[in-house]
C-alpha cells in the first residue's frame, strides 16, 4: 500500500470519527428535549462512524453510477429508520442533510474549496450520493409501513396473512347467505430462473407487473393478494365455474398482452376453484385451487378450473 493511500485511509478514519462526533451533536441540538428519550443516540454513536467511512469511501470511488451504492451503505442508510421513533420518521432526512453538510465542508478543508471542474464534480458526487441514501431510507419506511398494513413489500399488494383473514371472513359470509366466490391461485412460471439468471430485480419486476395487470382485470369486487414467492391468489366473490374460469383466461390475456405477447405467451398458470362447489373450508379450498394450478401448468392450457367435489377427498 502506498504512502498516498496510507495517508487517505488514515484521513479517511480520522475525519469519520470526528464528522460522527459533530453530526450527532447537531442532531441532538436540532431535537427538542422533549424528543431527547425519542432518539436512539445509542445506536447512532455505534453506526454513525461506519456510516461516514462508507460515505467517504462512495466519494472517492471512481465513476460511481446510480444506483450503484455499496451494500454496507446500502444497510446503514435504510437502518436509518431506526434513529428516530416511528411518529418521528419525517426528521430523518433533516439529520442526512446536516451530515451532507458537515461531509461537504470536511472535504473542502481537505482538498481545498477549489473552483472549476473539480470542485463541481465533486459536489455533484456529494449531492448524487446523498439522494440516493434518501432514496434508500425512503424505501425501507415504505416497506415497513406496508408490513404493519399486511401488504407484501414487493408488489404492494395484500400479503399472506390478509389472505387467509379474508378467505375465512368470505367463507363464514357465505354460510350466512352471501353467495359463492372463487378463488385464482395465479402462478408465475420462471420467476426463479429468472432472478438466478437476470438477478432479483429482473424477478420484482416481473411480479409487479404480473400484480399490476392481475388486479386491474379483477374488476372492482376481486382483491389480490401475494400468497409465496411465486403465486399470487385472487378472492373474486359471486363467480364460480366456468365463468370464473373465463375471468382467469381473461386476466392470463392481459398479463401477456402486458409482457408484449398474447396469452399463449403469458408466463402464468391460473387455477381456480370455487365455494361452495369445490370445498367448503378455507384450507381446503386453497388446496382444491393448487391442484388446479398444477393442472394448469402440467397440461399447458394455462387455465384449469378444480374438478373436486365439496365434501369428496380426491384420490
Amino acid at each position: 500500500m502506498s504512502w498516498a493511500v496510507q495517508a487517505q485511509r488514515a484521513w479517511q478514519v480520522r475525519t469519520s470519527e470526528e464528522l460522527a462526533r459533530a453530526w450527532i451533536g447537531r442532531v441532538v441540538e436540532r431535537t427538542p428535549l422533549a424528543e431527547l428519550d425519542e432518539l436512539a443516540l445509542g445506536w447512532l454513536g455505534r453506526e454513525a462512524p461506519g456510516l461516514i467511512g462508507d460515505l467517504l469511501e462512495e466519494l472517492n470511488a471512481p465513476h460511481l453510477a446510480p444506483g450503484l451504492l455499496a451494500e454496507s451503505t446500502v444497510r446503514r442508510a435504510r437502518a436509518l429508520a431506526e434513529l428516530r421513533a416511528p411518529g418521528r420518521a419525517a426528521e430523518v432526512p433533516r439529520d442526512l442533510a446536516l451530515l451532507q453538510t458537515l461531509l461537504g465542508e470536511a472535504i473542502a478543508r481537505n482538498g481545498g474549496a477549489g473552483e472549476g471542474p473539480e470542485a463541481d464534480e465533486r459536489q455533484e458526487r456529494l449531492v448524487r450520493i446523498f439522494g440516493e441514501l434518501q432514496a434508500e431510507f425512503t424505501q425501507a419506511l415504505l416497506e415497513e409501513r406496508d408490513e404493519r398494513e399486511g401488504r407484501d413489500t414487493v408488489t404492494g399488494i395484500e400479503d399472506e396473512l390478509a389472505l387467509h383473514e379474508e378467505l375465512a371472513r368470505m367463507v363464514a359470509a357465505g354460510g350466512r347467505g352471501a353467495g359463492p366466490f372463487s378463488v385464482l391461485e395465479i402462478d408465475v412460471d420462471g420467476l426463479r430462473h429468472l432472478n438466478n439468471s437476470a438477478g432479483n430485480g429482473a424477478g420484482d419486476q416481473l411480479l409487479r407487473t404480473v400484480a399490476d395487470t392481475a388486479g386491474r382485470s379483477l374488476g372492482l369486487g376481486g382483491r389480490l393478494f401475494r400468497r409465496a414467492g411465486d403465486e399470487l391468489v385472487a378472492l373474486v366473490p359471486g363467480s364460480e365455474g366456468p365463468a370464473a374460469a373465463a375471468l382467469a383466461a381473461q386476466v392470463r390475456e392481459a398479463v401477456g398482452q402486458a409482457l408484449g405477447g398474447d396469452a399463449f405467451s403469458a408466463p402464468v398458470s391460473i387455477g381456480v376453484a370455487a365455494w361452495p362447489a369445490h370445498a367448503a373450508e378455507p384450507a381446503q379450498l386453497l388446496d382444491r385451487v393448487r391442484e388446479a394450478t398444477y393442472v394448469a401448468k402440467s397440461s399447458g392450457q394455462g387455465v384449469a378450473l378444480s374438478q373436486a367435489v365439496a365434501g369428496l377427498q380426491r384420490s
